[in-house]
């Protein structure tokens, strides 16, 4: 079992190496794709708790923080 926490944990910092020469090799590419993957996030998050508000409209005490945060 440990040995698959740490085979993962070198691929991950491996990943990390390879994100952060690219952040620095391409900053402008790198921001416009960081913007695109915030934006997806944050427009997802919206439908989502949209969605579970009209799921429990009426019902409950989180409904209108779910409609507040959509």
């Amino acid at each position: 079992m440990l040995r698959y926490v740490k085979n993962g944990m070198l691929l991950l910092s491996i990943a990390f190496i390879v994100l952060g020469v690219l952040l620095l090799v391409m900053p402008q590419t790198s921001l416009l794709w960081i913007c695109y993957a915030f934006g997806a996030v944050v427009l997802l998050t919206g439908v989502v708790c949209l969605i579970q508000y009209v799921r429990v409209r009426g019902s409950g005490f989180t409904a209108p923080f779910l409609l507040v945060g959509g």
